[in-house]
């Protein structure tokens, strides 16, 4: 009778820490809300945040570790195919110290503290639309 106690023991350990560990392990998913995602973010936890744009594109923003990674998920119909063929397969990584973050970083174009092809991307198009307004 003991043994069996050790063994439902033993696996009520285990079952904790795996719940645990699925708790920490998996982000907090704040959907399209902004301040869950800021407020997490800030604190450097685990969490994921998607952004719909006007055209029906969508914006994956996941947190870690006191960095911010930004993809877009879809691209509408309503984008230009410039616009799918520059951003696709892109990211950018934008970091914060604990304690603070830069709520631009949420805005597509990020802030200083972003970097990667993804914000190289943005530039460039940015640029080429600047240039077109000229002409």
């Amino acid at each position: 009778m003991r043994t069996i106690w050790i063994v439902i023991s033993v696996l009520a350990v285990f079952m904790t820490m795996a719940i645990t560990a699925a708790v920490i392990i998996t982000p907090q998913d704040c959907g399209e809300d902004k301040e869950c995602f800021i407020a997490l973010a800030k604190e450097c936890n685990r969490a994921t945040m998607t952004q719909t744009l006007e055209t029906g594109s969508v914006i994956i923003f996941d947190s870690k570790d006191c960095v911010v990674n930004v993809r877009f998920g879809s691209f509408s119909t309503a984008e230009t195919t410039q616009i799918t063929d520059a951003l696709q397969y892109k990211s950018m990584q934008c970091t914060h110290a604990k304690g603070e973050f830069d709520p631009s970083i949420i805005d597509i174009f990020g802030s200083n503290t972003c970097t990667g092809n993804l914000k190289d991307a943005l530039h460039q198009l940015l640029v080429e639309a600047a240039n077109a307004e000229k002409y």
